[in-house]
């Protein structure tokens, strides 16, 4: 397609008028109204990007085939786009709501990718952090897409919010994407920050650890320092994956397991009601051997 080709629009619309009518379309059916009123296929990418974005958001399971039906429309509308037409935020936006809507198109997901490694340096830390999680959700391993984030995010660490770092390494975790040097600079990062990450945050970190093999002597130090304090904030299954992982990583910090032995101890009850009591003893047992 001749890239200088002018795109055009019916006198009645305007492509700014778009965008802010689906930013400002909070319902479901208005959105399905939206889509079906106009030659979607058409609409400029933005407009495209932010029709995603928003039945991602708004998607409910009682409207899944008009939903599929609409994701079908604009990914027609998305294959007419050239790279670089998208923004850095909306391309962002787009990919991760690939992920939120489960949509799987290889090649054109590729292609997102690929813009999106070229532009990274253009993604703020949470456009950064939603793509990643899109591809952990969707299982897609875009291994130039994955090294770029890897390459870039350590010196910008300090930018994330911690969920944002959380998301990235279990991403990476789900992949089965291993790079030492980001690995170790979260490990590095995220100790003094601990304070800021809740109870479900700290669990994936340390089993997305634990997947990749990464057996990071500062880190696993300093959070087992922290974790006394906090073990009434974890939920059985939560607690279960923090001992399973330390466990696996074969790290014994002996106040660490006489902590959650203790703690452990006023909580069989709730635990064994969640039927996770086995695990969790088999788990410690092996951090005390």
């Amino acid at each position: 397609r001749d890239r200088n080709r002018w795109r055009t629009f019916p006198q009645q619309v305007s492509p700014t008028k778009l965008d802010e009518r689906l930013l400002d379309t909070f319902t479901l059916e208005g959105l399905f109204e939206e889509l079906e009123a106009g030659a979607v296929e058409d609409w400029p990418a933005r407009c495209i990007a932010t029709a995603f974005h928003r039945l991602g958001k708004l998607k409910h399971p009682d409207a899944s085939q008009r939903t599929g039906e609409a994701i079908k429309r604009l990914a027609r509308g998305l294959e007419r786009i050239e790279p670089g037409e998208l923004g850095p935020k909306d391309l962002g936006k787009l990919i991760y709501s690939f992920g939120v809507l489960r949509f799987r198109r290889k090649r054109l997901f590729n292609a997102l990718l690929d813009d999106a490694a070229r532009r990274l340096g253009d993604f703020d830390p949470r456009g950064m952090a939603n793509a990643m999680y899109a591809l952990g959700v969707l299982g897609t391993r875009h291994t130039r897409f994955l090294t770029a984030v890897a390459e870039q995010a350590p010196e910008r660490l300090a930018d994330f919010e911690v969920q944002e770092i959380v998301n990235t390494v279990y991403s990476m975790a789900r992949l089965d994407f291993r790079h030492k040097e980001f690995l170790g600079a979260v490990c590095r990062e995220v100790p003094a920050r601990f304070g800021e990450f809740n109870a479900q945050e700290l669990s994936n970190i340390i089993y997305g650890m634990w997947n990749l093999k990464f057996r990071h002597r500062f880190f696993l130090t300093e959070i087992c320092r922290h974790l006394p304090r906090r073990l009434d904030e974890f939920n059985p299954q939560n607690l279960a994956n923090v001992l399973y992982a330390f466990g696996k990583l074969k790290f014994k910090d002996p106040e660490f397991v006489k902590a959650a032995s203790l703690h452990i101890g006023t909580r069989v009850s709730e635990l064994n009601k969640a039927k996770i009591i086995v695990n969790i003893m088999r788990s410690l047992q092996q951090l005390q051997s």
